[in-house]
């Protein structure tokens, strides 16, 4: 479920774990292993109030339990006609 869809648009869920779509995973780092997607930006078919905004995507990376991810104030913005790389490196934090 992706709860900023019915602020920005369109909102698609890659490796979500859920029923019917089993988990992908990374076993080693690095270019080859990595997650390559190439997206298409056709603003004629933008709609919503803030479609005006500028063309482009929100990106944003989070944990396959968060159910409602705050893309609104965390996502990065991809803008189109760039080649853009995103490393991402997982943390454990613990509270003792």
């Amino acid at each position: 479920m992706c709860f900023a869809m019915f602020q920005r648009g369109v909102c698609h869920t890659f490796n979500s774990g859920q029923q019917g779509h089993p988990k992908v995973y990374a076993t080693t780092a690095g270019k080859i292993q990595a997650l390559s997607l190439y997206l298409d930006a056709q603003p004629e078919e933008y709609y919503g109030p803030y479609s005006y905004d500028a063309t482009g995507f929100k990106i944003l990376v989070h944990d396959q339990s968060e159910l409602y991810p705050n893309i609104e104030d965390l996502a990065l913005d991809v803008t189109p006609g760039f080649t853009t790389n995103i490393r991402v490196r997982r943390n454990k934090v613990s509270t003792a």
